[in-house]
C-alpha cells in the first residue's frame, strides 16, 4: 500500500513494491496486522514530501523475519509489536527501540495497538505527568485511542478518581467498562464544572488532554494546586491562549510529548518504562486494547474513512494476506 498522486490530490492505492531491507539497528517484520492512528489521515493529504509512493502507516504487528547485526534482545519468529513507518505492507522494518515481544494472550489484531497507544499514554502519565498511585487524573476526549488506553493503564497502575471528557454519548457499555469514576460533557464551561463536582473543588493531579486549543484555559483552572497538563493530541487545534497568572498562581506543570524528536535512546527508555509497569497487565488481560474493526489490507481507505467519521471505539486494524496472528 502506498501513498501515490490520484485525480483529486495524493490517496491511497495497492501496488507492488520491493521488500525493505534493515539496517544494523532494524528488524524485517513480516505483517499481520497494521494499526490505524488519526496521524495516518494526513498521509492521503500532503504529509509527504517526496518523490515516489511512499508506503503508508505507522504501528504493525507480525513476525520477526531478519535482524540487523547490531539488534539484541530479538530473534526470528518472535511476534512482536512496534512502530514501524511503512505498515500498510505485507513487510516492513522496525527499530529495535520501537519494538517489544507481545505476550501470547494478546491478539494479532489488540497487537496492532499496543506500540502507539500504550507506549504514549504510559510516557504521558508516567513518566511526563509523575503518576503515582491513588492520583486523580482527567482525560481529554477520553473515547480516543490513547485516551482508551490512558484510562487502562491508570487504573492498572492504581489511580485514584479517573475523569473523562468526552463529547459523545456518554451510555456507550464498551466506554463505561472502562471504569470512569465520572464522565463529564468536554467544553470548556461543563468541564469545569463537572470537575469541580467530581473532586468535590479540589481539582484534578494529572490531565492528559488530546484536545488541546479550545480547552486550555477550561483544564487549567480543573488542575489541582501543584498539578500536571500534558499535552498530547492537537483534535482542536494547535494554537492556544493561556492565562499566565493561573499557571503561575496554582504552580500548574504544562508540558507535551512527541515521539518525532526523542532519539533512539529516549525511544528505547520509553518503551522499556512502559514495558517494566505493563507487562503484567497485558499478560493477565487487565489491560486488553479493544479493536473496533478488522480490514483486508485493500479496504485501505476504507478503514481510514471509518477513522475519520469518528464514530468507532477501538482500533481500527488491517489484515494482510497472512491475517493477524
Amino acid at each position: 500500500m502506498a501513498v501515490v498522486d490520484g485525480p483529486d490530490g495524493p490517496t491511497l492505492e495497492l501496488i507492488d513494491a520491493p521488500v525493505p531491507q534493515p539496517s544494523d539497528t532494524q528488524m524485517l517484520v513480516r505483517v499481520a496486522a497494521a494499526g490505524l492512528n488519526r496521524a495516518d489521515l494526513r498521509r492521503t493529504q500532503a504529509h509527504f514530501k517526496v518523490k515516489g509512493p511512499v508506503i503508508a502507516g505507522l504501528e504493525v504487528a507480525g513476525t520477526v523475519v531478519s535482524a540487523g547485526k547490531a539488534v539484541t534482545g530479538f530473534a526470528v519468529g518472535d511476534r512482536i509489536a512496534a512502530m514501524a513507518a511503512g505498515g500498510y505492507a505485507d513487510y516492513a522494518v522496525a527499530e529495535d527501540v520501537s519494538a517489544f515481544k507481545v505476550p501470547g494472550s494478546v491478539s494479532g489484531a489488540q497487537a496492532a495497538a499496543l506500540a502507539t497507544w500504550y507506549m504514549t499514554a504510559h510516557d504521558a502519565l508516567v513518566t511526563e505527568g509523575g503518576f503515582k498511585p491513588g492520583a486523580s487524573v482527567l482525560v481529554t476526549a477520553a473515547a480516543s485511542g490513547i485516551g482508551i488506553a490512558t484510562a487502562q493503564v491508570a487504573r492498572a497502575l492504581g489511580a485514584g478518581k479517573l475523569i473523562a471528557a468526552v463529547r459523545r454519548p456518554k451510555n456507550d457499555p464498551d466506554f463505561l467498562a472502562l471504569g470512569w469514576d465520572a464522565v463529564i460533557d468536554g467544553d470548556g464551561g461543563a468541564l469545569r464544572s463537572g470537575v469541580a463536582e467530581a473532586t468535590n473543588d479540589r481539582g484534578v493531579d494529572i490531565i492528559i488532554d488530546m484536545v488541546g486549543a479550545g480547552v486550555l484555559d477550561a483544564l487549567l483552572d480543573a488542575a489541582a494546586l501543584g498539578g500536571t497538563i500534558v499535552s498530547v493530541g492537537r483534535m482542536g487545534g494547535f494554537h492556544e491562549t493561556i492565562d499566565l497568572d493561573k499557571l503561575a498562581l496554582k504552580r500548574i506543570k504544562l508540558t507535551g510529548v512527541t515521539f518525532r524528536t526523542r532519539d533512539r535512546a529516549l525511544k528505547g527508555k520509553v518503551r522499556d518504562a512502559m514495558i517494566n509497569d505493563l507487562w503484567p497487565h497485558l499478560e493477565s488481560g487487565a489491560i486488553s486494547p479493544p479493536v473496533a474493526k478488522v480490514l483486508p489490507l485493500e479496504r485501505a481507505l476504507d478503514a481510514q474513512e471509518l477513522m475519520a467519521a469518528n464514530r468507532h471505539f477501538g482500533k481500527i486494524v488491517l489484515s494482510t494476506t497472512d491475517g493477524p496472528s
